[in-house]
């Protein structure tokens, strides 16, 4: 479906008229006047505008083939903020987090097997300290015993 006639459906089913939604976005009456007959196109913060002004995604290649997924759409809002804490960590626990992938991910004999600098001993990073007597006693919860009825 090409972008004017996506355009106007969407408009007439919200029923937003051109002024309305040339407000939204930002441009003149006429503008939008050229959108919706094929004589412009938006560009592409514009194209964005209108997206959240008619809370829809526009499809822009009008049923051409689409272009290959970009890192974004493959990319959830879950694995963003895996990474972010990731990047926070010492080299030294990403190295060994890295190895750790490796061993999980990738067989030694696949092709473009990446090898990891596993030199730094990462075992003090694979094992939790043993707790103090203090700290056991801390996250022990207590128990009151219950009474019979």
């Amino acid at each position: 479906m090409e972008l004017k006639d996506q355009l106007r459906l969407r408009m007439d089913q919200l029923g937003i008229n051109v002024p309305q939604l040339a407000k939204r976005i930002g441009v003149s009456d006429q503008a939008v006047r050229h959108y919706l007959d094929g004589r412009s196109r938006p560009r592409h913060e514009k194209v964005a505008l209108i997206e959240q002004a008619l809370s829809m995604r526009l499809d822009l290649h009008e049923g051409a083939a689409p272009t290959a997924p970009t890192a974004a759409d493959l990319t959830s809002q879950e694995d963003i903020q895996l990474f972010l804490l990731l990047v926070k960590l010492p080299a030294r626990v990403k190295v060994a987090l890295a190895g750790l992938a490796q061993a999980i991910l990738l067989p030694v004999s696949s092709p473009g097997h990446v090898k990891v600098d596993m030199s730094q001993p990462v075992q003090p990073f694979l094992e939790r300290p043993k707790p103090t007597k203090k700290e056991v006693a801390v996250e022990t919860p207590s128990r009151k015993p219950r009474k019979r009825a």
